[in-house]
């Protein structure tokens, strides 16, 4: 996979266009409201999904994970009937979707990541517009791996993460993503 940075303005992936923003949410801001007003404002091509930064473990993290969902989905083998679900499902390492949306999905406040996908690249472009009006966006700093994300990360699984360095770390994660399946 090539070096890409979550600033970049597009990464595209077999068949799929990719675009990540980082975001801050206020305390006040209602996640569930965000969703709904997005869903309505964003062109019906761009499909997204709010993902906890601090389980991420990185750019390469992030995107392999998500090539295995839509590599899912091309072959018919898709956890669930809804990909963005089916993504967190993979993020979590669960079969539970309520896990999956406890541990993956966006907190109350804080940090996120917000990954949007199209086969349109100009629905894409316009999708990010949209989303940088509505959210302070920061930068890449928060898909950075660091002991706190590895440490979150390995309690979930069960695992004792002194066994890796960070390389196999990340292969394990990305192995354990593609596990999630019927």
């Amino acid at each position: 996979m090539t070096e890409v940075k979550a600033g970049d303005t597009l990464v595209q992936i077999p068949g799929i266009f990719v675009s990540i923003i980082l975001i801050r949410q206020s305390e006040g801001q209602n996640i569930q409201n965000i969703l709904t007003d997005i869903r309505r404002e964003l062109n019906p091509n761009v499909v997204f999904q709010i993902i906890n930064a601090s389980i991420i473990y990185g750019l390469e993290h992030l995107l392999r994970t998500v090539t295995i969902t839509f590599e899912a989905k091309k072959r018919g083998n898709i956890f669930v009937r809804n990909e963005e679900i089916d993504l967190l499902l993979r993020f979590s390492y669960s079969r539970r979707v309520s896990d999956a949306i406890l541990f993956a999905g966006s907190s109350k406040s804080g940090s996120a990541c917000l990954l949007l996908y199209s086969k349109s690249k100009n629905a894409l472009y316009s999708a990010k517009k949209i989303l940088h009006r509505k959210f302070s966006c920061i930068g890449e700093i928060l898909l950075q791996p660091d002991l706190l994300k590895k440490d979150k990360i390995s309690a979930k699984l069960g695992i004792d993460h002194n066994f890796f360095d960070d390389a196999d770390f990340l292969k394990y994660l990305i192995e354990r993503s593609a596990l999630v399946v019927r």
